[in-house]
């Protein structure tokens, strides 16, 4: 997914679809028809995903046990897998692969589409 795609989905998730305006990107302004200010960078801003992260996590510490059908499970092992780390990938991680395992524990997660490699013969 393109970060502004990402963007998009996690502000859905964490709030209300009608302060969205239809961009995705910003919020709607009071009179209800046009952009405001943008919405946070949850790529790219630490601070944004910690905010988003509390829709999975609620107030849960790094000493809390996790359950792996929980979502809280789910996501840290997603944050694993993105950041390739057994070893705390919470403390490890980037706003942008955080942004990515909170997609893919929700099941929102769209790869891009890859296109085809190799050589083609040329007439």
């Amino acid at each position: 997914m393109k970060p502004e795609e990402q963007i998009r989905a996690i502000a859905r998730v964490v709030m209300y679809p009608y302060n969205i305006c239809s961009c995705g990107l910003h919020w709607m302004q009071s009179d209800g028809v046009s952009c405001g200010n943008s919405i946070s960078n949850f790529t790219g801003d630490l601070n944004a995903m910690n905010s988003a992260e509390k829709v999975l996590l609620g107030d849960l510490k790094a000493s809390d046990e996790v359950d792996p059908s929980q979502p809280s499970g789910k996501y840290f092992m997603a944050l694993g897998d993105v950041t390739e780390r057994d070893d705390h990938p919470m403390f490890n991680a980037t706003a942008a692969q955080r942004a990515e395992a909170f997609l893919k524990t929700l099941n929102l997660w769209v790869p891009e589409k890859s296109s085809p490699s190799g050589d083609f013969p040329v007439a």
